[in-house]
Parts: structure tokens; sequence; C-alpha cells
């Protein structure tokens, strides 16, 4: 589990490198699907949902994710 958490973390950045955000998304929720309470996961999501003008997508994020 993991490394599958590393690896998914490992290809969000990746793409956020090569401006990929669509896919970075999804690589990040592929790691809160292992490791729900992941931190560094849940920030990033909320972050680009923010950067993708998906406010609610990013509130919903936090707000299981975090509490």
């Amino acid at each position: 589990m993991a490394a599958d958490v590393s690896k998914h973390l490992e290809r969000a950045k990746r793409f956020l490198e090569k401006n990929r955000v669509e896919d970075a998304i999804e690589a990040y929720l592929a790691v809160l699907e292992e490791a729900p309470q992941h931190q560094e996961a849940t920030q990033a999501l909320g972050d680009l949902y923010s950067r993708t003008d998906q406010p609610e997508q990013a509130a919903i994020i936090t707000a299981c994710c975090l509490t």
C-alpha cells in the first residue's frame, strides 16, 4: 500500500511539472483511495480544484479528508 501511495504521488508531481492538471488530480485521487487521510494529497487536490475553478470540489475534498 505505501509503495502505491508513493508511486501515485510521484506521478502526480510529474504531471504537475508538465502542467497536466487533470492527470495530477487523478493521481492524487488514487492516493486518497489508498490512504484517505493523506494530508499532502488532500491539500494538493484542494489547491488544484481551486486553480481549475472547481471550488465545490475543493470544499468537499478538504471537508471529508481533513476532519
